[in-house]
């Protein structure tokens, strides 16, 4: 395989994982349900170049903010690894989040949870 098409091959998944067009469709589906079906494209068009211009924009000047702010490379990867093995361990725990409910909104419900 030629190193073009592993870059390539490279990018496409990685867009594919960070846009998670599957994960996302059903959230567009249920937030465009009442749209005509011409507006709901309209909208997917807008979505997707609004999104596809704010990758390209950060692909572009993400070097830029990182020597902005004095962050290496090596030293974001550190961080992104500690960050998701908080997120691994807080799943490990299956540890409930805390909501704060006043209890005139559970008034209002008309029932306790």
């Amino acid at each position: 395989m030629s190193d073009t098409l592993a870059f390539a091959l490279l990018c496409l998944t990685s867009f594919f994982t960070l846009i998670n067009p599957i994960g996302t469709m059903p959230i567009f589906m249920t937030m465009t349900a009442n749209l005509d079906p011409a507006v709901r494209t309209r909208t997917a068009l807008k979505a997707s170049f609004v999104a596809f211009l704010t990758l390209v924009l950060f692909a572009f000047s993400g070097q830029l903010l990182f020597q902005f702010f004095g962050i290496s490379v090596n030293s974001f990867r550190v961080v992104g690894g500690v960050i998701f093995f908080l997120m691994g361990m807080d799943m490990l725990q299956a540890r409930l989040n805390k909501v704060k409910v006043s209890k005139q909104d559970v008034h209002s419900q008309g029932h306790l949870y």
